[in-house]
């Protein structure tokens, strides 16, 4: 019995699907390289969201991810080192949409709101300086009111 699982299971194969064949620190930094790579390509060519990708890109996205596979896991196959390159990705990922990104949003944000508060200061001016034209139309009408007043009465 012991014979026939020695011929269905390999157990040096699956010790091998394991071992590393690039040092741990390389492992880690080809994804990394990879992903800021891939943000700055997609950023310069101009796709900001998934929702604005046609059939088109998405068919080069994964064709990007094709190419650039050998990039990030090197000579090693092993399984090992496509769960470390997969969790560096998706490490890398998480800190940059919740650290970078989110800075990106909160600019735009204030931006926004400097716009709008420059809208309100112009109006605020022009606001006053009609208010301020207003009242000098009304002091005029005053006057003349009053000059009109006086000239018709008798002394």
């Amino acid at each position: 019995m012991m014979n026939f699982v020695n011929q269905i299971w390999d157990f040096e194969m699956l010790g091998g699907m394991f071992r590393l064949c690039l040092p741990f620190a390389e492992k880690i930094s080809r994804p990394i390289l990879v992903y800021g790579f891939l943000v700055v390509a997609l950023r310069i060519f101009g796709k900001r969201e998934l929702a604005q990708l046609n059939p088109f890109d998405l068919i080069v996205l994964l064709m990007l991810s094709n190419t650039v596979q050998n990039a990030i896991i090197g000579n090693d196959i092993s399984v090992t080192g496509g769960i470390i390159g997969a969790v560096t990705l998706l490490a890398t990922n998480y800190f940059v949409v919740r650290f970078v990104l989110k800075y990106e949003v909160n600019l735009e944000a204030e931006l926004e709101i400097l716009s709008l508060h420059e809208k309100l200061d112009e109006l605020r001016e022009w606001k006053w300086k009609e208010l301020i034209q207003m009242e000098q139309e009304q002091m005029e009408l005053l006057i003349q009111l009053v000059k009109e007043r006086d000239a018709q009465v008798p002394e």
